[in-house]
């Protein structure tokens, strides 16, 4: 049922071939280690393009992975220093890339992914210390990338995100539920819904994107915490440039906010430190409602 199936193996090398519409998978790994896929066309198979259980060290370059029935590339549980590099992941039915079940120390790097029919990249289910950089990740219909989910203690950290272009996902550029301790760093984020949502999430680091023209807010914290904003562009956001609900203890630092609906916005948010911010042409720079023993010094606000 899959175009081919490595089980109990290592160290093979899958180059140039073509898996198309297999009943089940286009490249099934278990319990292999240290093989090679490259420059393979995988396409219009019936479950997952590639997928791999309990198989660490793969290197997954220079692929098309289009039109499957399931994810791009699924690393289903257990994958350690995978390198997934300049593959083109398009039209797949599930996610581009799911990294799912404990799987750590991942890179995901160079990549163009495009108009996936949920998360152009998906991280969740204990699955930390992953890198996501120098992706192109545009037009997928949930998130852009998503990085974990609920309940507790199922959390998803230590996730870096880097100099990735991410433009017109139908919900969120960036999407961190329930996931700590996580760098969104030098990113391009535009034309989504919102640029970044946290949902219950503590002591990330979002530092120097730019993050502009997106649907609704800039960035949007919920119930999250020890949040660190700094030195970041937010501009020409139809709604907020950075918007908080029911989230304490933050620090909003020497960002340029400007041509948004409010520059900073809070709601029932508390011990907030909001410093060095320049917030400009906006309804309002910084507008508070219910929210108390915020610090608000030294921004510029016009």
């Amino acid at each position: 049922y899959e175009g081919i199936e490595l089980l109990f193996g290592g160290d093979s090398d899958i180059i140039n071939n073509i898996f198309t519409e297999n009943f089940g998978r286009g490249i099934e790994s278990e319990f292999s280690s240290s093989d090679k896929i490259q420059s393979n066309i995988i396409s219009g198979n019936n479950g997952h393009g590639i997928s791999q259980e309990n198989s660490p060290y793969y290197n997954i370059t220079n692929n098309t992975i289009i039109d499957n029935n399931e994810s791009g590339i699924f690393l289903a549980e257990n994958i350690v220093g995978d390198i997934i590099s300049n593959n083109f992941i398009a039209h797949n039915n599930r996610q581009g890339v799911f990294v799912y079940s404990r799987s750590t120390l991942n890179f995901i790097v160079g990549n163009f992914i495009f108009n996936n029919t949920e998360n152009g990249i998906k991280i969740e289910f204990l699955s930390h210390r992953n890198t996501v950089a120098n992706n192109t990740i545009l037009n997928n219909k949930a998130n852009g990338i998503s990085i974990g989910r609920p309940p507790d203690f199922f959390h998803t950290n230590f996730t870096k995100i880097f100099n990735n272009s991410i433009t017109n996902n139908s919900l969120n550029g960036i999407l961190v539920n329930n996931s700590h301790s996580n760098e969104i760093i030098d990113n391009d984020i535009n034309q989504n819904n919102n640029g970044i949502s946290f949902i219950s999430s503590l002591q990330n680091n979002i530092t120097e994107n730019e993050i502009t023209q997106n649907n609704g807010h800039g960035i949007k914290l919920s119930m999250s915490s020890a949040t660190i904003i700094f030195n970041n562009t937010i501009a020409s956001n139809l709604f907020d440039g950075v918007r908080l609900e029911n989230s304490n203890d933050n620090n909003i630092l020497k960002n340029l906010v400007e041509r948004n609906d409010f520059g900073i916005s809070l709601l029932n948010s508390d011990l907030n430190n909001i410093s060095g911010n320049n917030a400009s042409h906006e309804t309002a720079g910084i507008g508070l409602v219910d929210s108390e023993i915020n610090q608000i010094t030294l921004n510029f606000l016009n």
